[in-house]
């Protein structure tokens, strides 16, 4: 079978938009998850637990009692003043984006 020169260059260049359509989705989809890792950082410096539960995903109050969340954070109070935090990773798998931080607190 001939093949049909503008068809192939069409075709590699629909891959490309499509390529780029879905690179700039997952920009943006982690740029939103930034913006929440932000007000969760907020949330914990302000010690409000019961606010980042409540504010949490359907998945993750799925998966424990609130008390036992609110137990588990707790400690986190103890290490004081976030001073800053530093991205070391982002991944896009689906609806799921994993960001991982190095966070940096005043006592720890």
């Amino acid at each position: 079978m001939r093949s049909i020169p503008w068809l192939r260059k069409a075709a590699f260049f629909l891959s490309c938009a499509l390529l780029l359509a879905a690179c700039g989705d997952e920009a943006r989809r982690i740029g939103q998850a930034e913006e929440a890792v932000s007000a969760f950082h907020l949330a914990l410096a302000e010690a409000d637990f019961a606010g980042i539960w409540h504010d949490a995903a359907p998945a993750l109050r799925a998966q424990e009692t609130e008390a036992a969340f609110l137990a588990r954070l707790q400690p986190r109070a103890t290490l004081g003043r976030l001073l800053g935090s530093e991205r070391t990773s982002a991944q896009a798998e689906g609806e799921r984006i994993t960001l991982r931080y190095q966070r940096f607190h005043a006592q720890g």
